[in-house]
């Protein structure tokens, strides 16, 4: 049960609410964080455009960052936004399962490339408490990225620790797409739904 009250969408400014529609388009279904963001003003706008900002354009493939995001969610034990992560990585980019359901391998697995495992090295570092980033993980990605594509990737999981926090402190419930899905795919990697499924 989540601990606030959602908001009645009919409340909502039109604004909010064409924006909210939208995302139920895409998604097929209204999602309970972004219903809450509506109740501080300017907060829908902009998570929308950060998230556009990081996620969309740039010169680090949509596929890592999906998994640069999943990893930090991961770590920082947020499960909503596991789900998420791999859902809309093959709702969005038309990425495949494998790599998060074997996340956990990306140090041996013959699936990750190297510039893969020392990005999920920055995911898993970053998104610990407390932070376990290191010069050691800067050395090793610029082997493989410039420091904009580095930038990029640090991009994905501070906004990711934003989400986590959030869903996972209101313990938003997640809807029915990324929930059938992770626990389809990702049920072997330890993830659970827990207290989001509700």
């Amino acid at each position: 049960m989540l601990p606030v009250k959602l908001p009645a969408l009919e409340d909502l400014d039109r604004e909010d609410i064409e924006r909210l529609k939208h995302l139920e388009t895409m998604m097929g279904e209204l999602p309970a964080n972004a219903l809450l963001f509506t109740q501080i003003p300017g907060l829908p706008q902009a998570v929308f455009d950060l998230s556009q900002a990081i996620l969309i354009p740039g010169d680090v493939g949509m596929e890592l960052k999906w998994l640069v995001g999943h990893m930090s969610s991961r770590v920082a034990g947020c499960q909503f936004c596991t789900a998420h992560t791999a859902y809309n990585a093959a709702q969005m980019a038309g990425v495949g399962p494998e790599k998060f359901s074997k996340i956990w391998e990306f140090e041996s697995d013959v699936i990750f490339s190297e510039a893969e495992r020392a990005a999920l090295r920055l995911a898993a570092a970053a998104g610990s408490v407390p932070n376990a980033v290191d010069q050691s993980h800067f050395d090793e990605l610029h082997q493989y990225f410039n420091d904009k594509q580095i930038l990029e990737l640090i991009s994905v999981i501070a906004m990711f620790g934003f989400m986590n926090r959030w869903n996972d402190t209101l313990a938003i419930p997640l809807e029915s797409g990324p929930l059938s899905y992770a626990k389809e795919h990702l049920k072997n990697s330890g993830w659970g739904s827990g207290k989001h499924e509700h």
